[in-house]
């Protein structure tokens, strides 16, 4: 595969993948008439609008899904020189990253005495004597 094409398959492959499951989301009018514009209306007056509304915000979230997805694929595709690599990364590490805790330097009594002095009231100067 021509690395150009590779590009376009690693970015936009599920996306080329799902578009019958989009064609079965949206039906159109008719079959044979597919030179014709079909009436974009005319499947959602049957809908109420809350229905309309949960069927949107699932296409939605599962685009967002997807984009998440292929992002993580190719963010350990890149990680690793072969395909071998990248998969046994992404078998071995967590889908999620988890963010570092950076512990707290005071214990529990210093962190009440800088609490303390931060609740003060002073006077307007900003190293009381």
């Amino acid at each position: 595969m021509h690395p150009a094409q590779c590009h376009r398959h690693l970015l936009f492959g599920d996306l080329l993948e799902d578009v019958g499951a989009v064609t079965s989301i949206f039906p159109r009018e008719s079959v044979e008439l597919g030179y014709r514009m079909p009436d974009l209306w005319a499947w959602t007056r049957s809908e109420s609008p809350a229905a309309r509304q949960d069927r949107l915000l699932g296409v939605l979230k599962a685009a967002e899904a997807r984009g998440r997805v292929r992002a993580l694929r190719l963010r350990y595709a890149h990680m690793r020189k072969s395909a071998r690599a990248a998969m046994r990364l992404e078998l071995f590490l967590p889908p999620q990253l988890k963010p570092t805790r950076i512990p707290d330097p005071l214990n529990r009594q210093e962190r009440r005495r800088v609490e303390t002095i931060l609740e003060e009231k002073v006077d307007g100067s900003i190293f009381p004597r």
